[in-house]
């Protein structure tokens, strides 16, 4: 085959974009699909996504069969599952590969903004390189699993970029991007697509930009366009589903606010502990340098740009703060931000290795910059590379049950007539009760564990430790096999 003569010239502006998914390549899909479906929001999205596939209702998002009042953001997130569950099946690649998709956006659009805005190319692969080699952004919860995170970061990250195009360029066509972005943000994860809003407005006053921006038109029909298609949304769902929108208010608004939601409650030093001590442990030190670099640069656009990247950090990181209701995972949305902002102390070393005069004299070909890339970055690309082949959440015993199930689904073990007693939520395992029910495995839930009499003589599946001692005490039993912490017993009778 013989290459077209412009062939190379025409593909050299894509070969930065090529480099970079093959970096993220490893750590954002590697081995995606060889652990289960993770215990709570993943199975719970997963399980939504997997009805609204087999029901066709696209609207109202479903669990066992009803409409869904604990889960309740808008579905964008599930739209794309779904699409991909149409595509391979429903399987566990499906469920996470948006986010991981999500993930390579994020590396892509910072490298773009970085060559296209401030025409520095090395600045946007150095901060593509940061975010991929984030422990807290390569995590369950976010990359690595099928929830909203990672997908409503690419939004948000995108909505606060076209917005400082805005103020910079002066031109409209980015205050309809910026629209387009916290319309798909919200659409991802509801208000958490607003959270950037706060600091946004208040960059605008301290730049003495806000009477251009209120005198735009084109920001009321951008933004007016936006919150139509939310409203539409929101007001369609509780047409459909009576009892949506107070719903929304006590899961997604005032309530993890206001209250600690489940248990997930901690110290005004909670995120900042979190980020320092793992998220962002490799990178903080340079974040803080770029921090102090940013406030004394001489190139205008950059110096601008870092004091923005500084408003919408420290202002979405009040926000999440003073908020009652604090997880670790709620801190994603910060890690491209701050991936662009640590980029600026590496790339000062880079450039000073790149014109140090001792280099340029007695070295032919200047390789310093390339081999202090190298060096910074071998460490923490390994582990990221390592820590993806773990399964993110949880210890292996806490999984036996999925564990088991999963295998079933590939073949690998035989599950018929078996049945699964646990008095917990659910979600975990009705993803793949629901598969291994479509390829006619005769596999089912205890109703209650008082009234067994319906799996007398099939084999129960039980890990908790108090439902083991209920069979043993109250029934006549034979223990068929044990997997972990998981024990497989044959119910014969009451005692």
């Amino acid at each position: 085959m013989i290459l077209p003569k412009n062939f190379f010239s025409k593909i050299r502006p894509l070969l930065p974009y090529i480099l970079i998914f093959i970096l993220a390549f490893f750590p954002f899909f590697g081995l995606l699909d060889t652990y289960p479906i993770q215990h709570w929001d993943e199975a719970q999205l997963a399980v939504n996504a997997q009805e609204m596939n087999q029901n066709g209702k696209y609207l109202v998002t479903y669990y066992e069969g009803a409409p869904d009042m604990w889960n309740t953001k808008p579905p964008f997130m599930i739209w794309c599952q779904v699409g991909w569950m149409k595509l391979i099946g429903e399987n566990e690649l499906a469920v996470r590969l948006p986010s991981a998709i999500a993930a390579m956006l994020t590396c892509f659009l910072l490298f773009y903004f970085s060559k296209n805005y401030l025409k520095n190319s090395i600045l946007g692969f150095i901060a593509a390189l940061v975010l991929m080699t984030s422990w807290g952004y390569v995590e369950g919860h976010a990359v690595r699993t099928g929830d909203y995170d990672a997908m409503v970061s690419l939004f948000t990250t995108a909505y606060c970029l076209f917005y400082f195009l805005f103020l910079e360029r002066k031109q409209n066509k980015y205050i309809y991007l910026f629209a387009l972005g916290f319309t798909l943000a919200v659409f991802t994860k509801s208000i958490v697509g607003l959270l950037f809003f706060l600091p946004l407005a208040i960059y605008t006053v301290f730049t003495k930009k806000t009477k251009f921006v209120l005198s735009n038109k084109h920001l009321y029909i951008a933004s007016g366009l936006g919150f139509l298609l939310i409203a539409a949304y929101y007001l369609g769902r509780e047409s459909l589903n009576p009892g949506y929108l107070q719903a929304v208010w006590d899961n997604d608004l005032l309530g993890r606010f206001s209250q600690v939601i489940e248990g997930h409650d901690g110290s005004i030093f909670f995120y900042i502990k979190h980020l320092v001590l793992f998220q962002y442990r490799y990178w903080m030190l340079f974040a803080g340098a770029s921090a102090i670099l940013a406030l004394s640069l001489k190139n205008l656009k950059l110096r601008k740009l870092m004091q923005f990247m500084l408003f919408c950090i420290l202002g979405f990181f009040c926000v999440i703060t003073v908020s009652e209701t604090k997880i670790p995972w709620y801190t994603t949305p910060l890690f491209p931000l701050l991936a662009l902002l640590s980029s600026l102390s590496i790339y000062f070393v880079y450039d000073w290795l790149k014109t140090m005069d001792y280099a340029t004299k007695k070295l032919k070909y200047n390789v310093l910059p390339c081999i202090f890339l190298c060096l910074i970055f071998v460490l923490p690309y390994a582990k990221i590379v390592i820590k993806s082949k773990e399964n993110p959440l949880c210890v292996k015993s806490y999984y036996a049950y999925s564990t088991i199930l999963q295998k079933a689904v590939k073949g690998e073990c035989d599950v018929n007539t078996h049945r699964i007693l646990h008095e917990e939520h659910n979600s975990y395992y009705d993803f793949y009760v629901h598969i291994l029910k479509q390829k006619g495995v005769d596999i089912d839930f205890v109703a209650d564990k008082k009234n067994m009499e319906a799996a007398f003589g099939k084999k129960i599946i039980v890990q908790q430790a108090h439902l083991k001692k209920y069979i043993e005490a109250e029934y006549i039993y034979e223990k068929m096999d044990s997997i972990e912490n998981v024990i497989i017993y044959k119910i014969h009778g009451r005692k």
